[in-house]
């Protein structure tokens, strides 16, 4: 199993080029900087000494939100996402969060699959919320009793 840690500023251009790896519309060393300074939460898997993946979280009331989350291609269905999901909703837990939600695009069947295996419960559809391309959103959601 991986080591889960908050993440570090000299971490931020390594979340930033897995993002790239992994995304359309990938954040910038400074988006994770400003996701930071704003209490957003992030959360870096280590295996061996190299980031595995990572997961960005906010909070407000007793809401939460999973912003991202992302594995390393070299590291994926090996239990990291699961790890960084747990240590996520842990952290959320101890904010006071009761109801985290997430979005996820339709077509990523994976995803999807990891957060239905994780207790997440289709809540919603956003229509067209996704750019590079254009496609709708599945909203989950899950109560953190």
């Amino acid at each position: 199993m991986p080591e889960v840690r908050f993440a570090r500023q000299e971490d931020f251009p390594v979340l930033a080029a897995l993002e790239k790896l992994c995304f359309s519309d990938p954040w910038s060393r400074d988006a994770f900087a400003r996701f930071a300074e704003a209490d957003g939460v992030i959360l870096v898997a280590e295996e061996g000494g190299e980031t595995a993946g990572y997961i960005t979280l906010l909070s407000a009331a007793d809401e939460g939100e999973i912003a991202n989350l992302a594995t390393a291609p070299s590291a994926r269905r090996r239990g990291v996402a699961g790890c960084l999901l747990r240590a996520g909703e842990e952290e959320m837990k101890k904010r006071g969060v009761r109801t985290l939600y997430l979005e996820v695009r339709v077509s990523n069947e994976g995803a999807v699959a990891l957060y239905e295996k994780n207790g997440f419960a289709p809540a919603g559809r956003r229509k067209g919320f996704y750019r590079f391309p254009t496609e709708d959103a599945l909203i989950y959601r899950k109560e953190l009793l």
